[in-house]
């Protein structure tokens, strides 16, 4: 679970970084998951509708980072087993990768 010091330094632009909360999407969107695992993210492209909600869950055995190529979001370190939510209102694409292994992207496709 992240603290609020910690959500609140992690909240940028259009994307939003949501407190990873138990039940139904408080935005409305569907709950979409993208995992960390292997050195990869998994899907690596993700679709999904705007208002829709991506939650990031680290299943690797270091950190990592989900940040955006253009600087609207960056979750910061994102220990194993940590997951965070990151919100997605308005269509559009998002590329990101993992600012400590910049091998790792990403991309959300919004619309």
């Amino acid at each position: 679970m992240i603290d609020r010091r910690s959500l609140l330094s992690r909240l940028a632009g259009a994307a939003v970084a949501l407190p990873l909360l138990a039940g139904p999407s408080q935005a409305g969107g569907r709950i979409r998951d993208v995992l960390i695992k292997d050195g990869k993210f998994v899907p690596a492209t993700l679709r999904i509708a705007p208002g829709d909600i991506v939650v990031f869950s680290n299943r690797d055995d270091t950190e990592h980072t989900v940040s955006s190529d253009n600087r609207m979001f960056d979750t910061g370190p994102v220990r194993p087993g940590e997951s965070i939510r990151i919100g997605f209102p308005d269509a559009g694409q998002h590329r990101y990768h993992c600012r400590l292994h910049p091998r790792m992207k990403g991309r959300i496709i919004v619309g």
